[in-house]
């Protein structure tokens, strides 16, 4: 698989900004119990893309999570490919509703685009797990109810990471590999407890927004949520977006640490933004970055290009029931 050329999915500014600004998704039946839970939640209103509201029960602890997919109102007959979005950081479905509305754009772009609450977070019922075992098992039980809706095309469903959500997103494809997922794609994820838990100490000064959750020597802890050790498990193509600033490390030393645990394991197919990639990268002679402004404005684009190429390319998963 070589790429010759690229698919250009650019949304124009004054498309969306003249858009209303807000608008309110009220709750669903099943009230959640988890943070801002009962809130109605603001998201950017595209009058071309329908919003369903659902519940998919972890299997793991029986919490209902909070779902919602996004489709195109003009759709064709044909099933539609998804792509489900894991919220980084603490955050869930609104990060990815609200200021451009990344999930409206790639449903405005013909995908079917899956966002949810994580267990103990917006809507969703359960207790913050941060990332672990219980968060992965409820989003592999997702990514499984995804491939059953009649609308969507089991044979084209995606994993699209943002920032810390690259451990869910790691997890669950490494710890359940008969899932129906044929990639995974990573925005600028952080890779273990240096990044996330400040335990560096060649980084004094730098946080993480797990630092005050676990100790740097909880083992039991990390060994669930440190995404580097789990990414060269993944049995899908691996896809890592990285500008040249990364949007919350110090450095992107970590882009590359990723990529290399990918290698070691015999991912499939390793990618960073645009090259495929055979060999370990050096530090010493870094591989293209990404412009930072670009990186930062057009997710979606960089989301449905990739997405687009690994559905045509990339296997498709060897089961057929889920």
């Amino acid at each position: 698989m070589i790429r010759h050329c690229l698919l250009l999915f650019a949304i124009a500014w004054s498309a969306w900004s003249a858009l209303p600004a807000q608008a309110q998704l009220r709750p669903g039946a099943l009230p959640g119990k988890g943070k801002g839970a009962g809130r109605p939640q603001i998201v950017r209103e595209f009058p071309n893309v329908t919003l369903t509201t659902n519940w998919v029960k972890n299997p793991t602890t029986g919490a209902e999570i909070f779902t919602l997919v996004l489709t195109p109102k003009n759709k064709s007959g044909e099933k539609l490919p998804a792509l489900v979005l894991c919220p980084g950081g603490n955050g869930h479905s609104i990060l990815f509703l609200s200021g451009q509305g990344m999930a409206q754009q790639l449903a405005e772009m013909g995908f079917a685009a899956v966002v949810f609450d994580p267990e103990g977070r917006g809507q969703s019922q359960g207790v913050e797990d941060y990332c672990g075992f219980k968060h992965q098992d409820g989003l592999a039980a997702m990514v499984r109810w995804v491939a059953r809706q009649p609308g969507i095309d089991s044979e084209r469903i995606g994993l699209c990471s943002n920032s810390y959500g690259v451990t869910m997103a790691t997890g669950a494809l490494a710890r359940h590999p008969d899932l129906p997922a044929r990639f995974l794609i990573d925005w600028e994820g952080p890779m273990d407890r240096n990044d996330t838990g400040g335990c560096d100490p060649a980084k004094p000064g730098m946080g993480g927004h797990l630092k005050s959750v676990a100790k740097c020597d909880d083992e039991n802890f990390w060994r669930e949520r440190e995404a580097v050790k789990f990414v060269g498990r993944l049995r899908v193509p691996y896809q890592r977006i990285q500008s040249e600033k990364d949007h919350v490390q110090r450095d992107n030393h970590h882009a590359v640490a990723m990529v290399n645990a990918a290698l070691a394991g015999g991912v499939p197919e390793v990618w960073l933004n645009e090259e495929f990639v055979k060999q370990p990268l050096d530090l010493k002679n870094p591989p293209k970055w990404l412009p930072d402004a670009d990186a930062d404005r057009r997710n979606a684009d960089y989301y449905a290009r990739y997405a687009k190429e690994m559905f045509k390319y990339s296997p498709k998963p060897k089961a057929k029931t889920f």
